[in-house]
């Protein structure tokens, strides 16, 4: 801090942060600073408001060109990674039982819509380039309680030939109880809008928005 005489460290800033550089002022939960790293910050759940264009690279992507998991910060390719999670590829999707569920993710939306299911007993984690598969995994789904969709924005011609957001969605008809997020599949360097995470902690399940922010399913 200014006048200390000590070194100020280069720290990471969450967006609810007040304009310093030491990671013990950046958290308005946690005034005492007990975390001692970005990591431990993110991995307390108590505050998951960051701004994004403050992370330092090699957290927010990659490392040695291999994307970081942000539930186990190591590469996806790690044997961390493979032990603590489970990754949704392109084009599939994975049943869980609720009781035995492992921390999942899946990563290159791109244009691709990704998908969580809670059913009575089972979390369905799905991720495909096509809306009407992934409709039709809705549809095959017993006994659903709620639904996550992302999916990319699709943008419109108005009367004015102002290129607009279309706001009507293939899910609009689904009954259940569902929450749509839409992401910008030119996202730059935000890497939640490329991502999904999923995890459970207290007997609830909790998905990333395109901010990073954790919300119960």
């Amino acid at each position: 801090m200014k006048g200390s005489g000590k070194k100020q460290n280069k720290n990471y800033m969450c967006a609810d942060s007040p304009k310093s550089n030491s990671l013990k002022d950046l958290c308005v939960t946690s005034p005492t600073g007990k975390f001692k790293s970005l990591e431990e910050c993110v991995g307390s759940n108590e505050c998951f408001r960051f701004d994004n264009s403050l992370f330092d690279n090699s957290l927010n992507k990659r490392k040695n060109g291999i994307l970081i998991c942000h539930l186990c910060y190591d590469t996806i390719l790690s044997n961390t990674h493979k032990k603590k999670c489970i990754t949704v590829h392109m084009g599939s999707i994975i049943r869980q039982p609720f009781h035995e569920f492992k921390q999942t993710m899946t990563y290159g939306l791109g244009g691709c819509t990704a998908i969580i299911i809670k059913t009575d007993d089972k979390i369905i984690f799905g991720h495909h380039p096509d809306q009407k598969i992934v409709y039709g995994w809705i549809e095959s789904a017993i006994n659903i309680i709620n639904i996550f969709i992302k999916l990319p924005t699709e943008y419109i011609q108005n009367q004015y030939g102002k290129w607009i957001d279309n706001e009507k969605t293939i899910f609009d008809d689904i009954q259940f109880d569902k929450k749509i997020e839409k992401y910008t599949p030119d996202y730059g360097q935000n890497h939640y809008m490329s991502t999904l995470y999923c995890k459970k902690e207290n007997d609830k399940i909790m998905y990333t928005d395109c901010y990073g922010i954790y919300h119960d399913l």
